[in-house]
């Protein structure tokens, strides 16, 4: 079967946390795209709820991606990510190229919009 995504995933193990209703939820994540993450599940994260999602990477280095939880269930969650800071996207974009089978295509993705206004 083809794949249908727009987005080039990057298997990721990476802890985050998924903030919802200002609750933080512990979860880790299993791909990441520039638009999206794949996580394991949490029963404190609901399909349909605005979050922010944060990765700590170092100590001084934590993206920070704001998005909402698309499917929500006992095995995983995926959110969408809405937006982003500057500093969380040039992370997320250098993380997806030095993870990414062809480094190239993660800039050619960024040739299309990811965000609405």
């Amino acid at each position: 079967m083809p794949d249908k995504r727009r987005h080039s995933r990057a298997e990721a193990g990476f802890k985050a946390e998924v903030v919802v209703d200002g609750v933080a939820a512990e979860v880790v994540t299993r791909n990441l795209s520039m638009k999206g993450l794949l996580a394991t599940a949490n029963p404190l994260v609901v399909t349909g709820a605005l979050c922010a999602v944060r990765i700590r990477l170092a100590p001084a280095m934590t993206m920070v991606m704001e998005g909402r939880v698309v499917r929500s269930d006992e095995e995983s969650i995926a959110v969408d990510f809405l937006g982003m800071d500057d500093e969380s996207f040039n992370l997320l974009h250098r993380l997806m190229q030095w993870n990414a089978e062809d480094a190239d295509i993660i800039d050619e993705e960024l040739q299309k919009p990811y965000f609405k206004e």
